[in-house]
């Protein structure tokens, strides 16, 4: 008799760890989901953060640009404040685009070039200001015809209009990635919690049979 009940006991145990079991399973692969769907909605942020950091940068250097034809007209010191201003603001806008994508090669090897080319036509705004405020009118004006000039701002449109297509494009796949693990998250906990009321059933009633 005492055999006979610590059998039972025995099979109950395990019956008893049966769902105990099938839960842990389902809570780590939850748990790995997770972290994969967190990380997926990550990089889509990151993307958008680069893509608002990329239209700031071209806010910024078109008030560069705005103060310089500015201070040309009116010959004030608040224009050369303003392009200082908004000179150093593009600066830390390019640093900080830079800082985003230091996870990412590709990204970081495409925002150097986006910094570098907007520094190249800070650094022209403000040689051009120079010599109109020392009263150069004709180095500013070979200046402003010269081929350096021209091959610089074709430059930019180029690397800035290519930045932002694959931004997009990048963005759009990071999107796609994070919908696919959120479907796959919901997936499994609807399959686990459905499969998780079969086996305690099952276990409930391989129970009731072996007392």
């Amino acid at each position: 008799m005492w055999v006979w009940r610590s059998t039972i006991r025995a099979q109950a145990l395990r019956l008893g760890l049966l769902p105990l079991a099938f839960l842990i399973v389902v809570l780590m692969t939850v748990a790995v989901l997770q972290w994969r769907s967190e990380a997926a909605s990550g990089w889509v942020r990151q993307s958008d953060d680069v893509l608002v950091r990329s239209r700031d940068l071209n806010a910024a250097l078109f008030a560069v640009q705005r103060d310089a034809r500015e201070y040309t007209l009116h010959r004030k010191a608040a224009q050369i404040r303003a392009l200082q201003r908004d000179a150093a603001r593009a600066n830390d806008i390019a640093l900080d685009m830079r800082r985003l994508v230091g996870r990412d090669p590709g990204q970081e090897r495409r925002a150097t070039v986006i910094a570098n080319l907007a520094n190249r036509i800070v650094s022209i705004d403000e040689r051009f200001v120079r010599y109109y405020a020392s009263g150069q009118m004709s180095q500013a004006r070979a200046f402003a015809a010269s081929p350096e000039i021209a091959r610089i701002s074709d430059a930019w449109q180029a690397a800035n209009d290519r930045f932002a297509r694959i931004e997009i494009a990048l963005r759009n796949e990071r999107w796609q990635r994070l919908q696919r693990e959120s479907r796959l998250l919901d997936w499994v906990l609807f399959a686990g919690s459905l499969l998780g009321i079969v086996v305690t059933l099952l276990a409930a009633s391989r129970f009731g049979s072996v007392i």
